[in-house]
């Protein structure tokens, strides 16, 4: 079995490769996020060759469609317009994990060049009440078909991702906004692009991993607190790894330790440029960290924490590229 994370991400931007395997020796593969745009970006050059190495990538989910989320991911695209790209196939196998925001309207560039890109490629939404599982290995779950999951040695054998953020309502929200973003000539509300990231629950094995993208962790807390008090998420007491919201920011992460606790989890992922910007991540929410987890705290991160202090970099694990999960 093989649940490892690759961090590829560039700077103050997300991207991750996901490898799973089971004792079958079935593959699944997962991009989230691509860093930002930039056809001849280095960034993207690293990707592209690690992409091209994989015998399929099942999937690649966007989180959101702000510039360091979804940028890389649309150069992928941008760039496979050549037939001799050496991503072609992997790219033309993935299913698309996104919450399309224009619906016929032109509005953001990105969004709109992502969406003309796709158009003929699967395309699946967070909200969702049921999911077509076509997939061997991979399944994609609403908070609704979760609740009723018994796990058992067959279904450990699977890859199960279940959406936590948005709902429909969140979704259609940020779609409006950009009504009013092209009708009115309103700017964009950043922030409610980001409360509406796409959070999603890796799970595989006996092992948890909740990638949040720019979400704000109290909506999150929020939404697995109803779960477990409905008793109806009883075994995911505990979660393996978090991925920080929003390279760590102050007012994304004010209830990220109450979330860590409630579901006993003490490692995190971080991005972020690694010369300290004292806003991402901000230091009051890692010493929040250091206080509640003490010495069994790791973050994998990029972000040089020494220069915050010295106590977060103790360890040279918490700097490690790969995180091997199983």
């Amino acid at each position: 079995m093989k649940f490892d994370i690759e961090l590829l991400n560039k700077g103050q931007a997300d991207c991750f490769l996901v490898l799973l395997e089971n004792d079958r020796g079935d593959e699944c593969n997962i991009l989230i996020d691509g860093n930002c745009q930039g056809i001849k970006s280095d960034s993207l050059d690293k990707v592209v060759e690690r992409i091209s190495k994989l015998k399929k990538l099942d999937c690649i989910v966007v989180t959101h469609i702000d510039n360091d989320h979804i940028g890389g991911v649309l150069s992928l695209f941008e760039r496979d317009k050549d037939v001799l790209s050496c991503i072609s196939k992997q790219l033309k196998e993935s299913i698309i994990v996104y919450n399309n925001v224009i619906e016929g309207i032109i509005s953001y560039s990105q969004a709109e060049c992502f969406e003309e890109l796709i158009r003929n490629k699967k395309v699946i939404n967070s909200f969702n009440e049921r999911y077509e599982n076509e997939r061997r290995m991979l399944h994609f779950l609403s908070i609704k078909l979760r609740r009723i999951l018994e796990f058992n040695e067959d279904t450990e054998k699977n890859v199960y991702v279940t959406f936590l953020n948005p709902d429909r309502q969140g979704a259609k929200k940020v779609i409006n906004d950009y009504k009013k973003y092209k009708d009115c000539g309103k700017q964009s509300d950043k922030k409610l692009i980001n409360k509406n990231s796409i959070v999603l629950l890796i799970e595989f094995g006996e092992k948890k991993v909740l990638f949040t993208g720019d979400a704000y962790s109290e909506d999150i807390k929020m939404a697995i607190d109803v779960l477990k008090d409905k008793s109806l998420l009883s075994n995911v007491n505990k979660i393996d790894w978090i991925k920080i919201p929003h390279h760590g920011a102050y007012e994304y992460n004010k209830s990220l330790v109450s979330l860590a606790k409630n579901i006993d989890c003490s490692n995190f992922i971080l991005t972020g440029k690694s010369e300290w910007d004292e806003k991402h991540p901000s230091q009051e929410i890692l010493e929040n960290l250091l206080d509640e987890f003490s010495d069994v705290l790791k973050i994998y991160t990029e972000v040089d924490l020494a220069s915050i202090n010295d106590k977060f970099a103790k360890t040279e694990e918490r700097f490690l590229k790969e995180i091997h999960i199983l």
